[in-house]
């Protein structure tokens, strides 16, 4: 059986996919867990994800979503996708 669940994104997941976002970025660019972004990014995370001009997919590990369900974030979202909005999933 698959463990891995996909989920095409909503504006009920806006904060997940913002945190999701942040916690990329400070691996991507290995910033310390103390590090604070700047208003402005975080900003324009949310408008971008706002606008509706992209998709986002977000895979999860069915496990460890059953366990902590109410902790959507850090490590439990395993793959984060943003297609352009043309693309019909």
């Amino acid at each position: 059986m698959n463990s891995i669940m996909y989920k095409k994104s909503d504006n009920l997941d806006l904060e997940l996919l913002i945190s999701v976002r942040l916690e990329m970025l400070r691996v991507v660019n290995n910033l310390s867990d103390e590090y604070v972004y700047d208003d402005v990014l975080v900003t324009e995370s949310r408008k971008y994800f706002e606008s509706g001009d992209q998709t986002a997919v977000l895979a999860f590990d069915v496990k460890m979503w059953s366990v902590v369900p109410a902790c959507p974030i850090s490590g439990l979202c395993q793959l984060f996708l943003i297609l352009p909005a043309s693309v019909d999933i």
